[in-house]
């Protein structure tokens, strides 16, 4: 009798521990950090409490209803001297038929027949990116503005060779876009020289973001007023972007003679990257123009404001922010942000995350922004409406 009750006993405690560990896992409030992302210790607890190998958790639960997509683009270039000619491979009339991005790119290609991601109007698989011509080409009389836009054409021809091949978009990849693309444009060539980063993703509609980020471009993920996601920069050296370039034979040959190399990194050393998207994220992609003068901190304080102000977001007392039904705004949360890069770029007093770059290569005090070409992507997600 008192074996049988020991046994059952036992059976009890485990029982009763069992539960205490789900309940701890479902009900704690603590937080886990990896990589600027945070992830609830419920996940940590079921993995670990089930899984006998590591495995990574899922820091961005899968979305159940069907997601579209709102895209707004907003750019300014800086000025540029007049006087200084540069060597280009395009015509006056290609050149004006380009956005007014200086050295900076961009495209969004919508992945669905009959939709564009540039009318205002949500898409339900998009590809888009942003791509910066490095300007350190122009001292040797290159205007890499050719290449980076180049890259871009290139990948918004290939996303939408997917609609009228009828491919399956979950085929279309990132990587797969920046790959093709640069390979494409190095062969046919029709650019001379020229070297540039670039950030490029694709959402579909079950919620999927991945993203190739090859340099110092690079994007944040908004969620319900907290910043979820910041990527992570790729550089050689202080003000070296990893970079993909097309340099000419003769420029390697002189290089060569002098025993230096111009830098030259390709796609497949871009940094890759996943996530489920959820209705009511607000994705941002941008060329460090942007990155060398608003942290993502300083750019949440603007999206919070604006999805606020246009209703995309409300303010509950019981849950905090959170999203409405419908997005909009786009293209206002756009131009704010860059319109605030813009400004601190000029402000020599401003602590920007350029200058907090440089006193830590150098040391001292450092101060100001960096004037350069702003280009960014807003993206706003959504529930599809029925």
């Amino acid at each position: 009798m008192y074996a049988l009750l020991l046994k059952n006993y036992k059976w009890i405690s485990f029982l009763l521990a069992l539960v205490v560990l789900i309940s701890a896992c479902f009900y704690s409030d603590s937080t886990a950090q990896f990589r600027h992302s945070t992830v609830s210790l419920s996940s940590i607890c079921l993995l670990s409490s089930i899984q006998k190998t590591p495995v990574k958790p899922n820091f961005f639960p899968s979305s159940q209803r069907p997601l579209s997509y709102l895209v707004s683009p907003a750019f300014v270039a800086k000025t540029r001297n007049p006087n200084k000619k540069l060597r280009s491979s395009v015509s006056d009339a290609v050149r004006k038929r380009r956005p007014a991005t200086g050295e900076d790119a961009f495209f969004c290609a919508s992945l669905e027949a009959g939709s564009s991601c540039l009318t205002g109007d949500t898409v339900k698989d998009v590809a888009l990116g942003v791509a910066d011509g490095v300007g350190g080409w122009a001292e040797l009389g290159i205007d890499s503005a050719d290449f980076s836009h180049s890259l871009c054409e290139e990948m918004a021809s290939m996303a939408k060779s997917y609609i009228n091949d009828e491919l399956p978009v979950t085929k279309l990849s990132p990587d797969k876009l920046l790959a093709e693309a640069y390979y494409n444009v190095e062969s046919a060539g029709q650019v001379l020289a020229g070297g540039s980063t670039a950030c490029v993703g694709v959402a579909t509609s079950d919620g999927k973001l991945t993203v190739a980020n090859l340099g110092d471009s690079g994007f944040f993920i908004f969620r319900n007023g907290t910043v979820i996601y910041q990527s992570e920069i790729q550089t050689h050296a202080f003000n070296t972007p990893y970079q993909m370039a097309i340099i000419p034979k003769e420029l390697k040959r002189q290089d060569e003679k002098r025993g230096v190399r111009h830098i030259m990194d390709y796609p497949e050393d871009a940094d890759h990257s996943s996530f489920d998207l959820k209705h009511g994220d607000v994705v941002l992609f941008g060329t460090d123009g942007l990155l060398d003068n608003l942290s993502a901190q300083d750019c949440l304080v603007i999206v919070n404001d604006t999805m606020l102000k246009t209703g995309s977001w409300v303010n509950d007392q019981k849950t905090g922010l959170r999203p409405n039904e419908r997005m909009t705004g786009a293209l206002e949360l756009s131009k704010n942000i860059v319109s605030k890069a813009f400004n601190v770029s000029r402000n020599p007093n401003w602590e920007s995350p350029f200058s907090k770059e440089v006193e830590r290569y150098y040391g001292g005090v450092y101060k100001g922004g960096k004037v350069d070409d702003i280009t960014i992507l807003v993206m706003m997600v959504q529930h599809q409406l029925d």
